[in-house]
């Protein structure tokens, strides 16, 4: 009775585990996708006070760290595809740790202090005016956070239900034994001596059959 709750538990571990793979897989690669869109968008339009020209800013300037945080995660959908065991919980840990620490730079310097800190960093003018964001924009800084918070849930959900996940390397291993039994039959069918060869071509048999 015990063995059949142990069974049954295990084996509803393993589905919720399988189930789980296809949700954060697609999570990273939808945050991924949201990240590297809003890059190529513009957040903000500086312009100096005196000379009035005006400079667009895209997710580059920022926020420099949205391209990396998309390359890794596009990078991480393969690790956690095909690594398993600790391999995979370092991996899912890298993208919690690295996601957490850009989003919340996000909804710090970006959300919360209108790009102060970005047009502090613009050069100077010629006349010695500093730049000052003049016009916003809330879809880009709002697909980072969405495709932060979607490789931040993805990558926990990697991290805490890795167990069922069967990576490519388990699977390797286990087609390995049977094709090196396979050719190892066949190598054993085919008659290796010259004079069993030709005894049978003279039958009209097939040697390699």
């Amino acid at each position: 009775m015990a063995e059949g709750a142990a069974g049954a538990e295990g084996a509803a571990g393993a589905a919720g585990a399988s189930r789980s793979r296809p949700v954060s897989l697609s999570l990273i690669a939808a945050g991924a996708l949201l990240l590297l869109l809003s890059q190529s968008m513009t957040w903000a339009v500086a312009a100096t006070a005196v000379a009035g020209a005006s400079i667009p800013l895209d997710g580059s300037v920022c926020l420099p760290a949205g391209r990396a945080v998309a390359l890794l995660a596009l990078a991480a959908v393969g690790g956690l595809l095909a690594a398993r065991g600790a391999a995979r919980l370092l991996i899912a840990a890298l993208l919690v740790g690295v996601s957490l620490v850009v989003l919340v730079g996000l909804l710090r310097g970006v959300v919360l202090g209108g790009l102060a800190d970005v047009a502090a960093t613009l050069p100077r003018a010629i006349d010695g005016s500093v730049a000052v964001i003049v016009e916003r924009s809330t879809l880009p800084p709002a697909l980072s956070v969405l495709g932060l918070v979607a490789v931040l849930l993805g990558g926990l959900l990697a991290l805490v239900a890795p167990g069922g996940w069967s990576g490519l390397s388990r699977r390797f291993e286990h087609t390995r034994p049977d094709a090196a039994e396979g050719l190892a039959a066949q190598s054993a069918a085919r008659p290796s001596d010259p004079v069993t060869v030709w005894q049978a071509l003279d039958r009209g048999e097939d040697p390699t059959g």
